[in-house]
This record gives structure tokens, C-alpha cells and sequence, in this order.
């Protein structure tokens, strides 16, 4: 059968379905176009076979709110471009096969947005596809598993492209050597996907805001051979309840991670050993991860700022060595809030010297506390906090006593170490915090640190560290 044509300015070519028929279902030959709004809000037309060795481009808004239309199918050979809104709420679409499409570039924003009966979807056979749109799928919630297996050349996979997919069980990314990035909530609300393979993406870059936010079933998340992977964007699995286990270790270039596993209330372990790249762990990184017990950070050694409330409510992590983390200098409030279960945390000793050594043009007898305001307020558990350099202890708790014999002094430059909840602690180690100190070449503004406070609380240790003082002081607590 053959098509009705109109030509209009510039070549482009209008494609007029037989409305009594309500079909378009033929070979469509010398087309370039198919122009924006060729058969939009066309009330009458069910289903599209179209075979064209020419046709290039499906316009704006082409098939756009058909709203009787079921199946498309395309053998167009020659086809790169499926622009904005090409079959946008097409409601009663159930099934497209674009396998025949092999020169296929792009699937514009928004171009089978809200196609709300949408079940079927075949790329195979799409080898050149480089962009999925911001919204392309966006609303397609009965479409069940996906396969772009062959989309090798996939590059970008945009904004929302399959946001609110509720019924999208199964999804393969592992074959898209390509993939560059997954944006801001690409997969947001697809509450049915259960497992994500993306272990073979070695050029994926960029996971987006809330890339896969509230997906409540995703259980299953493999990505060990990412190792171009830079950012994991702010929520970008906020919310995944089921989400049990997680590997990053082969993500060297990963740099941060800020809010990334918020309310992740069922991930129990967390390798990040390989991250030798990793720089911050932001505001909220794993708030209200009440699972998790196990936590490798024993390659993280760029690590500079670990944020406010972190690991809050992390009531089941029984420890954390941070040692290794020699360029830490940042360590937010609230960090281990009402982690009941921790008992043991050993920071690195530069995290203890990093504010005496940007203040140390600050008169005598300044407040510079080592510690943000109480990062252990509520670990009834903990038994220690230790700061570690070159193999070397400084315990920053004491033994037997309990918050109410803790002197004031204690509280202005030392009791940020100790949460008010802890009653058995270790003493200071004065002699290897000495030893630390003069590694560390801040011996000068220690003593600035200890004469201010020994100018007001005599039995303080003194600047000079005279073997009084530290009597004196020892002699509180007998």
C-alpha cells in the first residue's frame, strides 16, 4: 500500500494515514523527515508498520497523544533521530520494536512519555544509539524488563529517561562499554527493580542525583568494573530499603559520596578498600543505615571531610578504623550519632592537630577545639577513641571516671573526644600525645594551647608539660 504524501517547505514531508482504515502499514520510499506534528492528536490511527530505507527523522511531536494507537514498528535503516515528544501519551501504545533501526542515534526527551501501556520495548539491534532523553520513558509504568544489550555505543541515559517505570523489574546495563552517565533520576520510583548489573560500564562517570531513589525492591547492585566512576551523586540510592551488600571497591576514582545511601535501612556491608580516590564522605552519606555492621575504608587514604551526621543511627556498626585516612581534617557533628553499637573508633592523628595549626596566630587562651561539638553523642557502647600516627596510640578517653568528676577545663578543649554517656574510658597517653605533637611539628602551639588553660585551671598540665602539672591533673582523678 502506498502512502499519502505532502511536501512542504525545506523538504519536509507529511505522511497522511487512510483515516478509514486508521493504519499506517507500508513501504514508504524518497522521505527524509517525517515533519514535528505529522499525525498528532490523530484520533484514528491504531498501528504503524513502516518500512523506508530513507527516512531519517520521526519530528517533534509526530505521533504525539494518538491516542488509539497500539504497536509501532520501524524498519527504517536509515533512522537517527526519534525527537521530543515523537509518541508522547500515546496511552493505549503497547508495544514498539525499533530492532531494525541500526543507525538509530538518538530517542529525544520525552518521546514515549506517559505511553502508560507501554509493555514491550525492543532495541535490539540498535548499535547506534547514543542518547536516551531526558524523559524518554518517563510514566511507562507497565514496561517490565528492559535489554540494551546491543546498544554498545550508549553514551548518556538522560534525566528521568525511565522515572516512575513502577513494573521494571530486570535491568542489564553490564554490556555498555560506552555508558558515560546515568542522570538525575533516571530511575527514580522504579519500585518493582529488584537487581542492577552495571560490573562492565569501565567508562561510567557520573550516577546522578537520585539516579535510583526509592527504589525499594533494588536488593542486588554490581559495580566493581567501574572504575572511571567519579561522582555518585547526592541520593542517588537514597531510600533503597532492600539494598543488602554493596562493593566499591574497584571504583578508584570515585571522589564522593554525599547523602548517597540514606535510609539504605537494610545494607549490612560496604566495601570502599579501593577507593584510593575518595575525598569526602558528605552530610548524611549513610544516615539511618541501621544495618550496617561491616565498613572497609582501609584504602581511603585521600580522605579529607567526613560530614555532619554521616553515620547517624548506624545502630548496628561495632566499629571503625579511620587510621589509614592520614588526610582527614574534617569531621562534622552529630558524625557517629546514636551508633549504640560502636565501641572502638581510631581516627588519624592530624584530625587532633588540624585546628591548633590553622589557628596558631590566635592570642593565648583562645577556644580551639579540636572536635566539632559531641560526634559521639549517643554510643553507650564506646570504649575508645584513639588518635594514630606511624604506629603510635594517643588515647583520648579516661579510665574509671564518669562524666560528672570530668574537671571544666576538660570540656573546653578535650571533652569533644568523650560523648557524656561514656563511663569507662582509658587515660591519656601524655607521653605519646607528646611524642605525636613534636612529629607533627606543633609543639609551639600546644603550649600556647596549655598556658591559656593553665592560667585559669592550675591543675591543668602546664605548656611546658612539667612533671607537677601532669600530677596534678592525674591527681583529679585518684
Amino acid at each position: 500500500m502506498k502512502l499519502g504524501v505532502k511536501r512542504h517547505r525545506g523538504g519536509a514531508v507529511r505522511v497522511v494515514a487512510p483515516s478509514e482504515r486508521g493504519i499506517v502499514d507500508g513501504v514508504l520510499s524518497g522521505c527524509g523527515p517525517l515533519g514535528d506534528s505529522a499525525f498528532k492528536a490523530n484520533a484514528e490511527l491504531r498501528s504503524i508498520n513502516l518500512v523506508c530505507m530513507t527516512l531519517m527523522c520521526l519530528g517533534n511531536n509526530a505521533f504525539y497523544q494518538c491516542s488509539r494507537l497500539t504497536s509501532v514498528c520501524l524498519s527504517c535503516v536509515a533512522l537517527t533521530s526519534i525527537r521530543g515528544r515523537a509518541f508522547a501519551l500515546c496511552t493505549a501504545l503497547t508495544s514498539i520494536d525499533l530492532s531494525n533501526c541500526a543507525a538509530l542515534h538518538t530517542i529525544g526527551d520525552c518521546s514515549f512519555f506517559h505511553c502508560t501501556a507501554l509493555n514491550s520495548l525492543n532495541l535490539l539491534g540498535c548499535t547506534a544509539l547514543h542518547t536516551i532523553g531526558a524523559c524518554a520513558f518517563k510514566g511507562c509504568a507497565a514496561l517490565a524488563s528492559l535489554d540494551l544489550s546491543d546498544c554498545a555505543a550508549l553514551h548518556t541515559i538522560g534525566a528521568c529517561a525511565f522515572k516512575d517505570c513502577a513494573a521494571l523489574a530486570s535491568l542489564d546495563l553490564s554490556d555498555l562499554p560506552a555508558l558515560h552517565t546515568i542522570g538525575v533520576c533516571a530511575f527514580k520510583d522504579c519500585a518493582a527493580l529488584a537487581s542492577l548489573d552495571l560490573s562492565d560500564c569501565a567508562a561510567l562517570h557520573t550516577i546522578g542525583v537520585c539516579a535510583f531513589k526509592d527504589c525499594a525492591a533494588l536488593a542486588s547492585l554490581d559495580l566493581p568494573g567501574c572504575a572511571a566512576l567519579e561522582t555518585i551523586d547526592v541520593g542517588a540510592f537514597e531510600g533503597c530499603a532492600a539494598l543488602s551488600s554493596l562493593d566499591l571497591s574497584g571504583c578508584a576514582a570515585l571522589e564522593t559520596l554525599s547523602r548517597t545511601f540514606l535510609g539504605c535501612a537494610s545494607l549490612t556491608s560496604l566495601d570502599l578498600s579501593g577507593c584510593t580516590a575518595l575525598k569526602t564522605l558528605g552530610n548524611y552519606a549513610f544516615y539511618m543505615c541501621a544495618a550496617l555492621a561491616s565498613l572497609d575504608l582501609s584504602g581511603c587514604t585521600a580522605l579529607k571531610t567526613l560530614g555532619s551526621y554521616a553515620f547517624e543511627g548506624c545502630a548496628a556498626l561495632p566499629s571503625l578504623d579511620l587510621s589509614v585516612c592520614l588526610a582527614l581534617r574534617t569531621l562534622g557533628s552529630g558524625a557517629f550519632h546514636n551508633c549504640v553499637a560502636l565501641s572502638s573508633v581510631l581516627l588519624p592523628a592530624g584530625l587532633a592537630s588540624h585546628d591548633l595549626e590553622h589557628e596558631a596566630n590566635e592570642p593565648l587562651g583562645v577556644d580551639v577545639p579540636l572536635l566539632p561539638a559531641q560526634p559521639f553523642q549517643g554510643c553507650s557502647s564506646l570504649a575508645k577513641v584513639e588518635f594514630v600516627h606511624q604506629g603510635m596510640c594517643a588515647r583520648a578517653t579516661l579510665h574509671g571516671v564518669t562524666s560528672a568528676r570530668v574537671p571544666a577545663w576538660l570540656s573546653v578543649r578535650s571533652r569533644p573526644f568523650i560523648d557524656t554517656a561514656l563511663t569507662s574510658i582509658h587515660s591519656y597517653g601524655w607521653g605519646h600525645v607528646r611524642a605525636i605533637v613534636r612529629q607533627l611539628v606543633l609543639m609551639r602551639r600546644v603550649a600556647f594551647f596549655w598556658y591559656g588553660i593553665t592560667a585559669e585551671r592550675h591543675s591543668a598540665p602546664g605548656g611546658a608539660w612539667a612533671k607537677r602539672d601532669r600530677e596534678a591533673y592525674e591527681a583529679d582523678f585518684s
